[in-house]
């Protein structure tokens, strides 16, 4: 599949893994719209169903991060309400690198 394509994310800085996860979570949202009018085979669908099943299966902690950033999209500085400035990206960095670790991205 088209989305099994590089190594693991331990590697990367932090910009890095976020563009990453940005890019994905571009084709999961696009997917999200049109998921009705797909095909099983489409890669399209087999990433939505990825991610969720991904997403599921990680820490709490970690998904509500991940879906207030990439998912919803919430306001700038959203989390400044949950988090200091440190432990928002210590947890964003451990959250990323834990979606690719399980995505082998």
């Amino acid at each position: 599949m088209f989305y099994y394509i590089i190594g693991a994310g331990n590697n990367m800085n932090f910009k890095e893994l976020d563009r990453q996860a940005r890019e994905i979570f571009e084709l999961y949202n696009r997917t999200v719209f049109i998921r009705f009018t797909l095909k099983e085979e489409d890669d399209n669908l087999k990433l939505y169903y990825t991610i969720n099943y991904v997403l599921d299966s990680m820490d709490e902690e970690y998904r509500f991060l991940i879906r207030k950033e990439f998912i919803e999209h919430a306001p700038h500085h959203w989390w400044q309400l949950f988090y200091s400035r440190t432990t928002y990206y210590r947890l964003k960095r451990k959250a990323l690198t834990d979606l690719l670790a399980r995505l082998k991205w």
